[in-house]
C-alpha cells in the first residue's frame, strides 16, 4: 500500500540503515513504517553516486498532533519474506531520527546484540546499562537490546545477554 501523504499535516525523518545480523540490506528491501495498522512512510535503501553512504535509507514518516508519541513498526520485505520489527521509536512531529553521519538502525538481526555489530559479546552488556540509564546518545538496537523478547529493555535483559555469551541460551531470535 502507498502512503496517504495528504491525510496528515507533519512528518519526521528517518535517515540510517536496515541490517539483518549486523549486515546492510541493500536496494531488494521494501521498508514500510506503520502506525497501527495505517502505513505512514516506505523506501528502499540506496547508495549515493560517490558510495559515502551505501545501503542508505531515508525516508517520511507522516502523521499529526494526534499521533504523536503513537508506536512505530517497521515492515521489511526481503528475501521473499515480511519480517516486523518494533524498536520502541514512537512518532514526533517534526523530528529527525539518525543523520547522514550517525545512522537509525533498523535491526532485523540477533537478540542480545545490542551494538547492532552481528556477535554477542560484553561491549552489548554495557550498551544496555547506557540504554537502562538512558545516557545522553545511548545508539542501541532496540531489538538485539530486548534480549528476552518481552517488549522493553531492563536489568533482566543484561542476564539473558550473559547467559548467551555463556553459551546458557541459544539465542532465541524471534
Amino acid at each position: 500500500p502507498d502512503v496517504d501523504r495528504h491525510r496528515y499535516d507533519n512528518s519526521m525523518i528517518i535517515r540510517g540503515q536496515v541490517r539483518q545480523n549486523g549486515v546492510a540490506l541493500g536496494s531488494d528491501a521494501v521498508v514500510a513504517v506503520y502506525c497501527g495498522d495505517e502505513i505512514r512512510g516506505k523506501g528502499r535503501p540506496f547508495s549515493d553516486e560517490n558510495h559515502i553512504h551505501t545501503n542508505f535509507i531515508q525516508f517520511l514518516v507522516h502523521g499529526d498532533g494526534d499521533t504523536n508519541g503513537d508506536p512505530l513498526v517497521f515492515k521489511v520485505y526481503t528475501g521473499g519474506k515480511i519480517m516486523e520489527v518494533e524498536q520502541g521509536l514512537t512518532y514526533q512531529n517534526n523530528a529527525q531520527i539518525g543523520s547522514y553521519d550517525d545512522y537509525y538502525y533498523i535491526d532485523l538481526g540477533l537478540r542480545g546484540d545490542a551494538n547492532g555489530d552481528g556477535s554477542v559479546s560484553v561491549t552489548d552488556i554495557a550498551v544496555v546499562v547506557n540504554s537502562i540509564l538512558q545516557l545522553p546518545n545511548s545508539v542501541f538496537s532496540f531489538y538485539g537490546a530486548d534480549a528476552n523478547g518481552d517488549g522493553s529493555v531492563t536489568v533482566t535483559d543484561i542476564g539473558v545477554i550473559v547467559d548467551i555469551i555463556l553459551g546458557h541460551n541459544s539465542n532465541a531470535n524471534a
